[in-house]
């Protein structure tokens, strides 16, 4: 009614025909939420089954009002007649997503709520592109928010989503490794909680911590039987976690963690760790004999140990690049010495290039094939 109020002021205060439209819209959704009502509360099923096809009717004939009546909302023990009695309600998959956005409290636990509801009844492709999409990235988000808050508005919504995430894991086979890595970041997100502020935080956040950590490994077990059907029926909130041992785990110094100690030792000395005892002297490299330790000759300058090693590690690397510069045919090493061939000396009487200093030495007293002196 505000806001038809609002749009009337906005106008100059003429009732146009879409204020008319919006009012009779609002007075068939209140009508329709309390026919919800009083079908949730009766106990005759026939009253119930006719009050759910006049719905489904009213559904059916007016698709606008099936989004109005959701967003306004209603009972959240209504949902799952709702979906169980009105076929029509597989439209709701439509606005679910917008649904989603909304920021009251009231809203969003309602929109999860119904999100799991229409998901387990209509298994479906689209849901299924929905639910990994758009719902389980907003329950990520939402719950590493909210991780460790102990406010009874948050901890409905977190109880919702998890119960969601069950949901979906149950409905939807290829979704549950995501369902599963979703679960183990919001837990490793309570850890990193318990690790920064677990030392000086009081015993009732302690707990609260504590129950956020046993939910998410109470979910994950429950995931990862995937031999058997899921229930999401079995769920435990998070407010009736037994954190008792949680907490005196997380309260026990843990090695190799942030804000810890640590119980590795160090490593002992390399003479301690081999059982040897210490020499005395001038140090001895490792497998040297005593008879290869000869003081050097007078003007021979002894070579450090692993010299030898290296200088021919070194000849054999500067070879194997050689070898390949000459094999490939794109180095520019290759094109090099086949740029450099016309300026060999040429030495052979019959025009064959040969290097200088190979072959033969020649007297040089004579020329090349007769006995007179030279000059």
């Amino acid at each position: 009614m505000l806001r038809i109020f609002a749009l009337r002021q906005r106008d100059g205060g003429v009732l146009k025909k879409a204020h008319l439209s919006a009012i009779l819209q609002l007075q068939e959704t209140g009508s329709l939420q309390m026919l919800i009502e009083i079908a949730r509360a009766s106990t005759s099923d026939k009253a119930k089954r006719l009050i759910y096809e006049f719905v489904h009717a009213r559904f059916l004939e007016q698709r606008n009002t099936q989004k109005l009546l959701h967003f306004q909302a209603y009972a959240v023990a209504a949902i799952g007649d709702m979906v169980k009695y009105v076929p029509s309600m597989h439209a709701c998959s439509e606005f679910i997503p917008e649904l989603l956005m909304q920021a009251a409290p009231r809203l969003q636990l309602f929109a999860i709520k119904l999100a799991a509801a229409v998901l387990a009844k209509y298994p479906i492709a689209a849901n299924e592109g929905m639910a990994k999409e758009v719902i389980l990235p907003h329950i990520l988000t939402t719950l590493v928010q909210l991780a460790g808050s102990d406010v009874s508005e948050q901890l409905a919504v977190c109880n919702a989503m998890f119960e969601a995430v069950l949901a979906i894991s149950a409905s939807f086979s290829l979704v549950r490794d995501e369902c599963r890595r979703l679960v183990s970041d919001v837990k490793e997100a309570a850890n990193d909680l318990a690790r920064s502020t677990f030392q000086h935080a009081a015993p009732p956040q302690k707990q609260g911590i504590a129950k956020w950590i046993g939910c998410c490994e109470s979910v994950l077990a429950t995931i990862r039987l995937t031999k058997q059907p899921l229930d999401a029926s079995s769920y435990t909130p998070i407010e009736d976690i037994d954190a008792s041992e949680l907490v005196a785990r997380l309260e026990t110094p843990q090695p190799g963690k942030k804000g810890h100690t640590s119980n590795l030792e160090l490593e002992p000395p390399l003479s301690a760790s081999s059982g040897s005892q210490p020499s005395t002297g001038t140090p001895r490299p490792p497998g040297s004999l005593g008879h290869h330790n000869k003081p050097p000759r007078q003007g021979q300058h002894k070579r450090p140990h692993g010299t030898v090693d290296d200088e021919r590690s070194a000849h054999a690397s500067v070879a194997g690049a050689d070898s390949a510069a000459v094999s490939d045919p794109a180095h520019p090493q290759r094109h090099t010495k086949k740029r450099n061939r016309p300026n060999q000396r040429m030495n052979g009487r019959d025009g064959s290039s040969r290097p200088s200093g190979s072959g033969p030495k020649r007297n040089k007293t004579s020329v090349a094939g007769s006995g007179r002196p030279r000059g």
